[in-house]
């Protein structure tokens, strides 16, 4: 979920472009150090709006202009470019046969048998900027975005569904199929019970993404390092040590969890928030994170930013740092 970005028309021409043979040539072994590391050799200059793992060492990203990364092995390389200038601001996998990507212009594409698709077209031609697969169902999608707009995928089709607002919805997040929750502009947050959506209001900040650990312990994060905690009945602000917009949430427990923020931000809960530092050091924006378990996980941002979180130090190509490259 994107909106709102720090120049999003401008982060891109600013910076030298990569060239994506030089990351194939570099990547050999390194010794890397605990903790988020850059990964070397950016496929891509291109801003990266979301990330999506299936393994420690397989996944998706996709961004602006269309961009679609594929990491097999732990090695990020360009799988395409999706047709008409197309900004992808999600991404979404149930499994490695079945996930979907959702973006500008009503666009939704999915990712079904090794092959990219259109996924039937969403009936309007308005952004989105969260897509969320629910757990326990078949080729099931929800997606949201601006105008209020919320739309179901079943049954090979897009279904809109009315929340009653016209506010920006900027991210979904289902536990399961049966409970889920929307987050947007103005503080607005929905819960889903698996028939009727709720409307909570979790404060007046814009909130870009939200992340449901459990029944009743939800997390929501927005402007100015706002990050708010439900437990069941109402909202609560919980303090963190950063004014960076929250762009990204992750929680592998009630308290395990990690969030990535513009400016380079990246958080830590274990109980309270703290911030952790990133090697190199980065002033990029984070937009998105996905973390496969306690060991490791991904982060990516503006202008092909990637960072991979290594607990354990071995032979990993994140270990080499940034990498030069022939327009540098």
């Amino acid at each position: 979920m994107i909106t709102n970005l720090k120049g999003i028309y401008g982060s891109y021409w600013r910076r030298n472009r990569v060239k994506s043979v030089v990351m194939a040539v570099l990547l050999t072994a390194g010794v890397a150090s605990a903790g988020w590391n850059e990964y070397p050799g950016r496929p891509t200059q291109n801003n990266l709006y979301a990330v999506d793992m299936l393994s420690e060492g397989e996944g998706w990203a996709v961004g602006y202009w269309g961009i679609i990364l594929k990491c097999q092995g732990n090695v990020w390389a360009v799988d395409r470019n999706w047709p008409n200038a197309t900004y992808l601001y999600d991404v979404d996998f149930k499994s490695s046969e079945f996930g979907m990507a959702v973006g500008s212009g009503g666009k939704a594409i999915k990712y079904q048998n090794g092959l990219w698709s259109e996924a039937a077209g969403l009936p309007t031609a308005g952004t989105f900027y969260g897509v969320s697969l629910p757990p326990g169902t078949e080729n099931v999608a929800w997606a949201v975005g601006n105008g209020g707009r919320l739309y179901k995928y079943a049954n090979n089709e897009w279904t809109q569904v009315s929340l009653g607002t016209t506010v920006s919805l900027n991210d979904v997040h289902f536990r399961s199929a049966n409970y889920g929750w929307v987050c947007g502009a103005n503080g607005n947050t929905w819960r889903y019970d698996g028939s009727t959506w709720t409307n909570f209001k979790a404060s007046t900040t814009n909130l870009y993404c939200i992340f449901a650990v459990q029944l009743g312990n939800v997390w929501a994060g927005g402007d100015n390092g706002k990050i708010y905690h439900f437990e069941g009945v109402n909202w609560s602000v919980v303090a963190t040590p950063t004014t960076a917009r929250v762009r990204s949430l992750y929680f592998l427990g009630p308290s395990a969890g990690w969030a990535v923020c513009e400016d380079g931000v990246v958080l830590r809960y274990n109980g309270e928030w703290s911030q952790v530092t990133t090697t190199p050091p980065t002033t990029n924006d984070f937009y998105s994170l996905y973390m496969v378990n306690a060991q490791s996980g991904w982060a990516v941002g503006e202008s092909g930013t990637i960072y991979q979180y290594v607990i354990n130090p071995g032979v990993e190509p994140a270990s080499l740092g940034r990498v030069k490259t022939l327009f540098r």
